[in-house]
Parts: structure tokens; C-alpha cells; sequence
């Protein structure tokens, strides 16, 4: 169907709805495939871009003093390449004069409907950059640039479709869904895309099945036991109106009811499958369609088509007998039972006398897409026409000839188109060659006549803010069976409070078993996956789904569980209060016999904590005898030495009438076994004021010490100080094995006072501790050993100090004779100074 003009616009359209098999075996050559059936729906489409090549050329705006033709096709399904590939050739099936007469080639074309048919054929046109512009097909595989560099189309993409049908989905909760796809890419990547976007918010899939192309009864049947068995109540069909036909005519078949189908754009309007013989089962069925436009005098305009009964191909004249019933000629075998009852066309029936989906315009979806993709070649062309000379796109800036382009020239301008129609509609294509993405949501109604009706019930915009791409009307939606409330569709029922959800072996997790919360254990939200516990003081509810406190029973003398535990209490109160009488009478025999030391009472007393042992001995305690006290072994004697060093410089400075009149100094020394437990202990001792003394057989106390002169150890030095730093005692350490002294001071203030310490001793030798005071204030958190010189007994020497935090110093003495007995008395000096500094200034305490 043809008529040649200026440029002319190529056209293809499925109008054949079936294609016939023929038997294959080895007897005889395989008939050719035949296209049978007529789609009115798909006539209409050929029809629309007539009118609009008509209405563009009426219209003296656009081209003007150009004249559009077209050319169109009947693809079948299946010749969409053969038809293509005459467009590019351009040569006619006709032959006249026993020579091939020669077509113009077209320089765009319009089509195809089915996806699979747009790739194959854009896949082929590609390299002659021949620009396509489909009206329906809507597989996201075709928005790849770079496999369809000349493809575009006026129908939104599927990848948008999936998301609104995947929102539907998750907005009436319906988390068991079934699937069914045509077999091709529109079918299985449109199954794809839907699978992935709901299971992301936890829907599952309950099955999944492919089409077949070619109809094959076994298949379909079994696909619809699968519906019968499955729990699924709402199923999604991605497959052209055609292989629709053949699930839902076993659908009625085997009279499946109760099914919430979600519709594709491809077969949601598509009349061929609402009869009334299979209304029953699809009523209630919502899908996401294109845009509905009203175009005037588009009707008129389809009312006017009339037949030619000299062309026999023609396809006004096949669709004139198949809407009539008649025939043109009538067959050549009368008595063929084929042709009883068979009538004659006149050509002069009235198309108005008959309603039917060609004259129907109250739905113009895809009809509007193909108005669409003519206009955006229009515009494409006057632009091209509208070129000034010195000012083209093209090499050194030169313009093509309305009269004579390439595709490929057309093809630049057609990237660049965006207007708005006559009905206030965007139109342009994005960087894929997609349109801008807008669908109406419908919904299939049982009209007053009882007729199909489509009302739109909602709308998705995927331009829109996100969360409100879908806008629905709920009040107008009627539902599967014609009811008014939307199906449930899981495969398990919900949990409800106090239980959970449990996972079944095998299966998808959207099929579960619910199971009761255990004791003590509650759950307060519908579909819980884990229960929450309760606290010790309360316990779960009877139903579990709330914690309660616990109910608190008194126990009687007069019942016999209350009479029970008293007497159980009774006597082990009675064992215990024997057990202490019997340790009381010994408590100061151990004392005595725990950690004895030296002491010496005086105005102020000093404590001390040496080595004189070694280490403790191992004791093994049992439950069968009496526990044992700690024993010190290995005597040292240079830790009675050093012992004995500070009762030597306690008692000298005591015997100096010039040092701390008036004031007598005591100790107190523990031996702290070289342990930090048995320092720790004697630390306690000095906190407490216990002594070993006893006086009337009863346990006395004296003042605690005021200051202690440290243990041997680094970890006993650590442990003690810790221990006593909150009680203000301040800790001044002479350790043997490294020569060192560690001055441990809680309160910062003392340090002005340790700063003025500059005393000789008895040999002469003189001591400045300046340095080291001022060492000390800086605080270094990095705790590195560093050498610096000290004025130490008349000389400077190099001494390695750790300055800490916690305003404590170790100072490195280096290595001289009799070191360890100069230190001990070394640090009775550093406490007399500091002593005296209190003795002053009492308020820093």
C-alpha cells in the first residue's frame, strides 16, 4: 500500500494477526508461511499515519511546497526484515513489462510493534543509518546506543514500566506474585526487570514461564495447572495481545477464576481478548498504558475508507470482507463447502453501522504514538529544509536539499527534535533515543451495557520526586470477579503478634511457618522475624505479646514450702555463726602472724616497704584443713640493709636538734616480699593504721603514715601507688636493681617544694633537684626515657628519667659503690624536704 510523493515515509504494521504452520514431513515441499486473521486495532495504527501524513501536507506551517508520501507494509510478525530490506533496496515485489521497476527508497520509516521485530530491523538499517522510529516497542535492550545507533521511539521504555508495575505491587502488599513472558526480548527482559524490582523490597517470584512463539496446546496447559495449584493470586503477562489470547483461551478452558492479572502496555487495551466469553476472567485486570490523546477528525477520518474491487491485495479490501463477512469475487468451485453461504461485497456497506476497535477512538494510545513519530519526522525535515547555505551542520558547514538527502542527514536533525502538539505533549527523544516517560494507569470495567470499559484509575510520572512517581484513584478500582477490595496474594498468611516467622528448607522466604514465641519471650508487631526477650523481672504474656512483671507470692509459716526453706535458712545461719566463732578468737593470733614488720611511734610517722624476702612459698588450699598464712622465703639481706638504712636515717634526723624541732619521726616497715600482693597488703596495713601490736588481747590501731618510702619492684611501685594516691600519701622509691628512685606525687602543688630541694649530706656531697623539678611539671605524655644532667653530690651527672602523667618521675642513678644504701638514705633526705615544705605551707593539703 503505497502512494509516492516528495519523500515518501515507510510504514510497517502487523495487520495480519496469525500465521499458519503448515505441516512439515518428507512427502512433499513445505507450503509457504501464511498470514491469516485481520487486526483492526493494528489497521487503525496504518490509518492513523495516513492522517497524519494528510494532515501534515493540509498544513502550510510545516513543509511547506513538500508533499509526504508513504509506503507501508503488512509484517505478519514475521516478514518485518523482508519488508525492511525493500525499503532499502527499494525495489517492488511487482514486475511489469518483465522488468523490475525500481521504488524510491525511503528515508524513514515507521515500526515496528513487537520489540524482537524492532531489534532484528534495526539492527539490520543500523549501517545505512536509516532512522526508525517504533510506535510499540518498548524493551529496554533497544535504548543501546551502540547496537541501535538510528532507533528511536515515541512509547516509553519497559525499564519504567516495570518500575511502576513493581511500585503496584508493593503498594497493595502483594508479595507472591506469578510470571508469564512472551518469548522474545520484550517478553523475557520485561520478566527480568519486574523479577529484580520486587524481590528488592522482599516480594518472591512464585513461578516464572516463557510463551512459546508458535502455539503449542501441551505447553499452555500445563502452565495454567501450575496457576491452578499455585497459591499466586496475582499474575504479571509481558506478551503481545496474540499469544495473550492463547493463555486466556485455556484459561476459560479449564475455568481458572479468582486471578488479579497486571497487564503489560502491550495487550491492557487490546479488545481482541475482552469478548464476553472470556470478560469473566479478566475483568479487574490493571496495567500501565500509553498516554490517551483524542486527535480530531480522526474518526471522520476512518470512516471514510472505502474499498477498490480491482485490487484484490489491497488492504482496505481485505479488512472490508473480514469486517463485512463477504467477498469481493467470489470463489471459482461454487460447491466448495467453504463457500456456502458466502456473500458478495457491494463496497457501499456503511462502516458507521458498526461498532468495532477500528472506529473506536475513545482510547487512541498507540494510535497516538504513531501521530507522534510522524510529526517528529515533519519537524525533522522542515528543519532540514530551513538550512541556510555557509550555516549547515555538516562538512565545511553545508546544508542537505529537501529535494535530494541521505538518511543518515535526516537522522542528525531527527536527534535534535523536540516540540509540543496540538495537544499540549511534549515529544523528543533523550541521548537513547527514548521518549519522555508518562503512563496512565488502567483498569478493565464491566460497563452499564455490559461492555468493556477502560477507566484510568491512576497515573505514573517518571520524572515525578521519588515516592510520588504513582498516583492512584483506590475508590475506582474494581477488581478481579468485580469486586471492590484488592485479592491477597502471599504464600504464607500473615504471623501475627506473639509469634514469628520461621523460615521453611527449600523454599522461597517469603513461604514461612509461623511459630509461638518461646517462655519469656514476647513479640508485639505483625510478621515478626525473631522474638524479644523480657527482662528478669518480668515474664510474657499468655498470648506472648507483652512483658509483664512478674507477681511476687509470700511465703507462710503455716504452708509447707514457706515452713521448708525457713528451717533450710535457719541452720545455715546457725553453721555460719559457728564458723566466725570459731576464727574470732584467732583473728589477732594471724594478724600477728601476717606480714610483721618494724615500727616505731612518733609525731609523724613514715612508712616503709622493702624486700626483705625474696618471694611468697606456694600454698594449696582445700576445703579440708585450715587455711595457712602467707610465707615470705629467701632472705635478702641487702633488703634488710636498705630496711635498716631508713630506721638509721629516721633516728638521725631525729637526734639533729637543728632538723624538725620539736617533732619526732616514726615508721613504720613491712615486708613486702618482693610481691605485689604482699606490698599491696602492707599498703592496706599503712592506710589502716593496724599495727601488730596488742594491747588487752584486743586488735589497737594507730595514725596512718604520712608518706611511704617505696617498695623494689616496678610492678609492686605501680600497684601501691595506684592504692594510695587517692589518700594523699605521697610515695618516695628506691629500687636495687636498676638504682633508680620513683617520687609519685598526687598533688601537683608539691612540686615548688621538691624544686627547692639543695641539701649536702654528711659526706660533703650536694644535691639540686631544680632540673628535675621542672622536668617533672612538663608532663610528657610519650613516656620516652631521656638522659639530662643533674647536680647530684657536688658534681653534674647524666641521669636517665621517665617523666609520667601521673606526676611521678624514675630517675636512673648511675651505677657507684654502695649505691643502693646512699639511695635508701637518699630518699629519707627527699622526704625531710618535703616534709618540711608541708610543715610550712599545710593549706596546699
Amino acid at each position: 500500500m503505497a502512494h509516492y510523493s516528495d519523500v515518501t515515509i515507510g510504514g510497517l504494521f502487523p495487520v495480519s494477526l496469525y500465521v499458519n504452520v503448515p505441516e512439515l514431513h518428507y512427502r512433499a515441499k513445505p507450503e509457504e508461511l501464511r498470514c491469516t486473521g485481520f487486526d483492526f486495532r493494528a489497521f487503525r495504527w496504518l490509518q492513523t499515519m495516513i492522517f497524519t501524513i494528510e494532515e501534515i501536507n493540509k498544513d502550510p506551517r510545516i513543509l511547506p511546497n513538500i508533499t509526504l508520501g508513504y509506503r507501508v507494509y503488512d509484517t505478519c510478525d514475521i516478514y518485518s526484515l523482508r519488508a525492511a530490506m525493500t525499503f532499502l533496496s527499494g525495489a517492488e515485489e511487482l514486475m511489469s513489462n518483465n522488468t523490475c521497476r525500481g521504488a524510491v527508497s525511503v528515508p524513514a520509516i515507521i515500526g515496528e510493534a513487537g520489540s524482537l521485530q524492532s531489534s532484528i530491523i534495526a539492527s539490520t538499517t543500523g549501517p545505512f543509518q536509516i532512522p526508525i522510529i517504533s510506535y510499540f516497542s518498548t524493551c529496554t535492550c533497544l535504548s543501546d546506543r551502540r547496537k541501535y545507533p538510528a532507533f528511536f521511539r515515541t512509547a516509553p521504555s519497559d525499564y519504567f514500566q516495570t518500575k511502576a508495575l513493581a511500585q503496584l505491587v508493593k503498594h497493595f502488599g502483594w508479595t507472591w506474585i506469578g510470571a508469564f513472558g512472551n518469548d522474545d526480548d520484550y517478553g523475557r527482559f520485561g520478566i527480568q526487570q519486574f523479577i529484580e524490582q520486587v524481590t528488592d523490597f522482599g516480594a518472591c517470584v512464585a513461578f516464572s514461564y516463557i510463551l512459546p512463539k508458535i502455539y503449542d496446546a501441551a505447553k499452555i496447559s500445563q502452565m495454567v495447572n501450575v496457576i491452578k495449584r499455585s497459591s499466586a493470586k496475582v499474575i504479571i503477562v509481558f506478551t503481545p495481545e496474540r499469544e495473550m489470547l492463547q493463555l486466556i483461551e485455556e484459561i476459560a478452558r479449564q475455568n481458572v477464576t479468582g486471578i488479579q492479572w497486571l497487564a503489560s502496555e502491550a495487550w491492557v487495551t487490546g479488545t481482541v481478548l475482552y469478548t464476553e466469553q472470556f470478560l469473566p476472567y479478566l475483568e479487574g485486570t490493571i496495567g500501565f498504558s500509553f498516554r490517551r490523546a483524542e486527535i480530531p477528525g480522526l474518526r471522520e477520518f476512518l470512516l471514510q475508507v472505502k474499498p477498490s474491487p480491482h485490487e484484490s491485495n489491497n488492504y482496505v479490501n481485505v479488512f472490508w470482507e473480514e469486517l463485512f463477512a463477504c467477498k469481493f469475487k467470489q470463489p471459482k468451485n461454487s460447491t466448495d463447502g467453504a463457500s456456502i453461504g458466502a456473500r458478495v461485497c457491494t463496497g457501499s456497506e456503511s462502516l458507521g453501522d458498526i461498532n468495532t476497535i477500528y472506529s473506536d477512538t475513545s482510547q487512541l494510545r498507540v494510535s497516538y504514538s504513531v501521530y507522534k513519530g510522524v510529526y517528529a519526522i515533519a519537524h525533522a525535515l522542515h528543519r532540514l529544509s530551513l538550512c541556510e547555505s555557509g550555516k549547515g551542520p555538516f562538512i565545511n558547514s553545508t546544508c542537505a536539499s529537501i529535494h535530494s538527502f541521505e538518511p543518515w542527514q535526516l537522522l542528525h536533525y531527527l536527534k535534535e527534535v523536540r516540540f509540543t502538539d496540538h495537544f499540549g505533549g511534549e515529544i523528543g527523544f533523550d541521548e537513547n533515543g527514548d521518549a519522555i516517560a508518562s503512563y496512565d494507569m488502567i483498569n478493565c470495567q464491566r460497563g452499564p451495557s455490559g461492555n468493556i470499559e477502560y477507566v484510568q484509575v491512576g497515573r505514573f510520572d517518571a520524572f515525578a520526586s521519588p515516592g510520588r512517581e504513582l498516583s492512584l484513584e483506590e475508590h475506582s478500582i474494581v477488581w478481579t470477579g468485580g469486586k471492590a477490595e484488592p485479592p491477597w496474594s502471599a504464600c504464607s498468611e500473615s504471623c501475627p503478634p506473639g509469634m514469628r516467622k520461621a523460615s521453611r528448607n527449600g523454599e522461597p522466604l517469603c513461604c514461612f511457618d509461623c511459630v509461638p514465641c518461646a517462655e519469656g519471650e514476647i513479640s508485639n508487631a505483625t510478621d515478626s522475624v525473631e522474638c524479644k526477650k523480657c527482662s528478669s523481672d518480668d515474664w510474657s504474656s499468655s498470648d506472648r505479646t507483652v512483658c509483664i512483671p512478674r507477681e511476687i507470692e509470700y511465703l507462710s509459716f503455716e504452708d509447707g514450702t514457706g515452713m521448708t526453706l525457713a528451717i533450710i535458712a535457719l541452720l545455715g545461719a546457725c553453721l555460719t555463726v559457728a564458723m566466725v566463732d570459731s576464727f574470732v578468737d584467732e583473728t589477732c593470733e594471724l594478724r600477728e602472724m601476717f606480714n610483721p614488720g618494724m615500727i616505731q611511734d612518733g609525731d609523724v610517722i613514715l612508712g616503709g616497704l622493702f624486700a626483705i624476702h625474696l618471694r611468697t612459698a606456694p600454698d594449696y588450699y582445700s576445703f579440708r584443713s585450715q587455711p595457712q598464712p602467707v610465707r615470705c622465703v629467701e632472705f635478702s639481706q641487702s633488703g634488710l640493709r636498705w630496711a635498716l638504712t631508713m630506721v638509721f636515717a629516721i633516728e638521725e634526723i631525729n637526734r639533729n636538734p637543728e632538723l624538725l624541732p620539736d617533732t619526732t619521726l616514726g615508721y613504720k616497715i613491712f615486708d613486702s616480699c618482693d610481691a605485689p600482693s604482699e606490698g599491696l597488703k602492707g599498703a592496706f596495713k599503712l592506710l589502716k593504721g593496724k599495727d601488730r601490736i596488742i594491747s588487752n588481747s584486743k586488735c589497737a590501731g594507730v595514725p596512718s603514715v604520712s608518706m611511704i618510702v617505696g617498695d623494689g619492684g616496678s610492678s609492686q611501685s605501680i600497684a601501691v601507688s595506684r592504692v594510695v594516691a587517692p589518700f594523699a600519701i605521697d610515695i618516695v622509691k628506691h629500687t636495687q636493681e636498676l638504682q633508680k628512685i620513683i617520687i609519685v606525687f598526687p598533688f601537683p602543688k608539691l612540686l615548688q617544694y621538691l624544686r627547692e630541694v639543695r641539701f649536702t649530706n654528711q659526706f660533703g656531697e650536694e644535691l639540686i633537684l631544680r632540673k628535675l623539678v621542672i622536668m617533672m611539671q612538663r608532663c610528657r605524655k610519650e613516656e620516652n626515657w631521656r638522659w639530662m644532667k643533674v647536680e647530684s653530690f657536688g658534681t653534674e651527672q647524666r641521669w636517665k628519667i621517665k617523666s609520667l602523667c601521673q606526676h611521678a618521675v624514675i630517675i636512673v642513678v648511675p651505677e657507684q659503690e654502695e649505691l643502693p644504701a646512699r639511695g635508701s638514705l637518699f630518699a629519707v633526705l627527699i622526704v625531710y624536704h618535703v616534709l618540711m615544705g608541708r610543715s610550712v605551707t599545710r593549706q596546699i593539703l
